[in-house]
């Protein structure tokens, strides 16, 4: 199974940074910063997908994780197992950005 690519571009990624602010941080500061964020969308992402995870898929979800929490490629083995799971961390992804222009974008 081919792993979904996501939407959001790197260009995207890049604009967003700046209109955190976080392109003027130092190198290290700005990965911290970028490991907080990722991790607060993922877990938003995370429990929104788990949410709509139905009873007759729990018990394969629960081995899934079971086995595979840990691993170095846990992200990436994920995805490609749950495509809709993608497809929320897109949109979890995009609603920062929409948050980030709301706020720091003068209209």
């Amino acid at each position: 199974m081919s792993e979904p690519e996501s939407e959001i571009s790197e260009e995207a990624v890049v604009e967003g940074l700046a209109l955190a602010g976080i392109d003027a941080l130092p190198e290290d500061e700005q990965e911290a910063e970028l490991a907080q964020i990722g991790t607060l969308i993922f877990e938003r992402a995370f429990t929104k997908f788990i949410a709509e995870v139905d009873g007759s898929e729990q018990g394969a979800l629960e081995a899934f994780l079971a086995l595979y929490i840990d691993a170095d490629d846990f992200v990436e083995r994920f995805s490609a197992q749950y495509p809709a799971f993608v497809t929320i961390l897109d949109e979890e992804m995009r609603a920062y950005r929409t948050t980030l222009e709301q706020v720091f974008v003068a209209e």
